[in-house]
């Protein structure tokens, strides 16, 4: 370190010493809080084993003051699992469809509702969360920081494009135009229930599908986090599992690329019954 901030003195020109510097700046910052999220996920496993915090004081060599501190539940460990950059809110894309009847704009319920969750989420992680309403065709700027999109191919050509990179999981269209989703690596396909040809009178659960994962930004600068569902349902039930689970999550994955289709059933009153992987959770590598 010493050498390095050495070589950073003697940088002659001195607009490319200052650009230099805050580079190195911005990657000890991301570092130390990197480090500071491993070691504070290292000391949850600890205290999660029944050790005390005597004890795990004198096994890390910390005192037993900044063991509280570090400990103290302040920022959620799983944070950059949702919001990678902690200088900026998570902003949450949603599907926009046109009433059949009057043509106004709106938003599924379990949409709102999915959001909801996820604003509750960022609240834990100690961020804030708002939405945007993206209409058809689907234009949106997917190149920006903490960006979860709730978006299916059916409304974003876009999307469509962009999720093509996710070397797991396809997206396909049937015959009849409906969109599904397929596990590349064991070729299985996934037809939702609210698929085109289902009968109205039908009674019962219905299940859904959703594409979830961390997909590469088109500007190959960071990642975004996508929850597709096949309809509405699939795409709530992504959220509710995501809301669920996101701490084993993080634990599989962290900052990593990464992918899984998941399964919900929805009760005839729009209740979810049940939300699983059908898949494993696919990883790809950094982002």
């Amino acid at each position: 370190m010493r050498d390095l901030l050495e070589d950073l003195r003697n940088v002659a020109d001195p607009a490319e010493r200052a650009r230099q510097a805050s580079t190195l700046i911005d990657d000890l910052r991301a570092a130390r809080d990197e480090a500071s999220l491993i070691r504070k996920t290292a000391l949850e496993t600890l205290r999660a084993r029944g050790m005390t915090q005597t004890e795990i004081a004198q096994a890390t060599g910390m005192t037993r003051g900044r063991l509280s501190q570090v400990i103290a539940p302040k920022t959620a460990a799983w944070r950059p699992f949702l919001a990678p950059d902690a200088e900026h809110p998570v902003t949450v894309a949603l599907a926009e469809k046109r009433e059949t009847e009057r043509g106004q704009p709106a938003i599924a319920k379990t949409t709102m509702t999915a959001f909801g969750q996820i604003r509750e989420l960022a609240a834990a992680a100690g961020t804030s969360a708002s939405y945007e309403a993206v209409p058809p065709p689907g234009i949106i700027d997917l190149n920006r920081p903490n960006l979860v999109a709730l978006i299916g191919p059916r409304i974003s050509a876009l999307v469509a494009q962009v999720i093509t990179s996710d070397p797991a999981v396809r997206w396909e269209r049937d015959g009849l135009g409906n969109w599904y989703v397929i596990d590349v690596k064991t070729g299985t396909e996934y037809h939702s229930d609210y698929d085109g040809g289902w009968s109205t009178g039908q009674r019962g659960n219905r299940r859904c599908f959703a594409h979830m994962g961390r997909i590469r930004r088109p500007d190959g600068q960071g990642s975004f986090l996508y929850l597709g569902g096949t309809h509405a349902p699939g795409t709530a039930g992504a959220v509710e599992m995501l809301t669920r689970d996101i701490a084993a999550l993080w634990e599989q994955a962290h900052r990593s690329l990464w992918s899984a289709i998941s399964q919900t059933v929805m009760s005839e009153d729009g209740t979810i019954v049940s939300v699983e992987f059908v898949t494993p959770v696919y990883i790809h590598g950094k982002r």
